[in-house]
């Protein structure tokens, strides 16, 4: 399982953990929706290709890893299309901030929150993805919680 810890209090970058080791470095960019993950001394870039676009990719180089639609009606659920099978990474509740990525199958990832007001979390993604996808998957929905927070801020909520 793995500790996301953000790296400065206002900071939307990420040092992702498994016990002592660190995994991986997540930055999310102060604008846009766009970032980098930091694996094993490679950086895999995320964007999205215009304003008007709902897909999000990962690529490597020129090399497009995988994409991740969100889905219209749903806010903060992304529809991934991985080796011809669909997933889907969606809020738990209409309440929470918890993370589930599902198939047709059930529930098989999470990405959860360790406190009420917190951006510290834990994540559990399948290990049948590499490594680059699964933190993709933890990066939107880290993505989701950010966008959540300003919509907050500019309704005058917390």
């Amino acid at each position: 399982m793995w500790q996301i810890i953000p790296e400065r209090w206002f900071s939307w970058n990420f040092k992702v953990t498994e016990g002592a080791q660190l995994v991986a470095d997540l930055d999310i960019s102060s604008w846009r929706d766009r970032g980098e993950l930091h694996v094993e001394g490679q950086s895999y870039a995320i964007s999205r290709k215009n304003w008007l676009s709902r897909t999000i990719t990962l690529e490597d180089g020129a090399r497009v890893l995988a994409t991740a639609e969100r889905l219209r009606f749903f806010r903060h659920s992304y529809s991934l299309e991985i080796a011809g099978m669909t997933y889907i990474l969606q809020r738990k509740s209409a309440f929470g901030r918890a993370f589930v990525l599902t198939n047709d199958i059930g529930v098989i990832g999470t990405v959860t929150p360790t406190g009420l007001f917190s951006r510290h979390a834990v994540a559990d993604m399948p290990a049948d993805f590499s490594l680059p996808l699964r933190l993709f998957m933890v990066w939107l929905v880290l993505l989701a919680w950010k966008h959540r927070k300003q919509q907050a801020a500019r309704s005058g909520g917390s």
